[in-house]
């Protein structure tokens, strides 16, 4: 549970640098409600899916059987998302979080900034500002040792895909 607590602590801070990236990147973000082209279903880390399945034991009956049925339909996508709509969306994993946004990693060995972002919100010409990044690694990085404190108390190994996280 502690692991748990610590990431909810990540998401909260993570949450807070995208706040700040929307404020900054502003009418830019076509993002919103409705927007639902990169919600397919992922693979999560031990400790993603261990949220994941707090949050779908909290969805009331209907919502819960809405999401096995989508889970039972091959190639359906994400199994959260119903009429555009996510479902668990506070309880969202990291990479959901993310989407959309402008996001850098580091080169270290080629001493550069790899940046991705959706074509929707920030076309390939569209300049993007230093200030106007997410920086994920420092993100991922804890989400990585958090896992591994994940898969050593949950004997959880690998990557679980988000079906998983419903139970039967």
């Amino acid at each position: 549970m502690e692991t748990l607590q610590e990431y909810f602590q990540l998401l909260a801070r993570l949450d807070a640098e995208i706040e700040r990236l929307c404020r900054w990147h502003g009418p830019q973000l076509k993002c919103r409600e409705g927007c639902s082209s990169c919600c397919t279903e992922l693979t999560l880390l031990p400790i993603e899916a261990a949220s994941l399945r707090r949050a779908f034991a909290g969805l009331p009956a209907g919502e819960q059987e809405i999401v096995r049925g989508q889970a039972r339909l091959p190639g359906s996508g994400c199994p959260f998302l119903h009429r555009e709509r996510c479902l668990i969306y506070p309880a969202r994993p990291v990479i959901c979080r993310t989407h959309g946004l402008p996001v850098a990693y580091v080169d270290p060995e080629r001493e550069v900034i790899e940046v991705s972002a959706c074509d929707l919100n920030f076309p390939p010409e569209h300049e993007l500002e230093q200030d106007g990044l997410l920086f994920l690694d420092p993100f991922n990085e804890e989400l990585r040792r958090l896992s591994e404190d994940s898969w050593v108390k949950s004997g959880e190994m690998g990557r679980i895909a988000m079906r998983e996280c419903i139970g039967g």
